[in-house]
């Protein structure tokens, strides 16, 4: 897939990902988004990846600073459910 010649601009593809206490689902989650990459565009698109967390006690935050720096984390200091994430 190209990009419209006209605008030479790479896309830009933000995933969102919203968690509560799934600390081993979000891992596999960010591996896979990260493993798949932006395949099949020319040029590549740039890739911005947010976790936002709901309170998670699991870990799940510090998971995410430590094995993912190049996602952008949001830890909310309360569960504010998915919704309103």
């Amino acid at each position: 897939m190209t990009v419209d010649s006209k605008s030479q601009q790479p896309l830009h593809i933000a995933v969102i990902v919203v968690s509560y206490n799934t600390c081993d689902l979000l891992r596999t989650c960010l591996q896979s988004i990260y493993e798949a990459g932006p395949v099949g565009f020319t040029p590549a698109p740039k890739l911005t990846v947010i976790v936002i967390d709901n309170a998670s006690h699991d870990g799940s935050p510090q998971m995410v600073a430590a094995d993912f720096p190049q996602a952008t984390l949001i830890a909310l200091d309360q569960n504010i459910g998915f919704t309103a994430a």
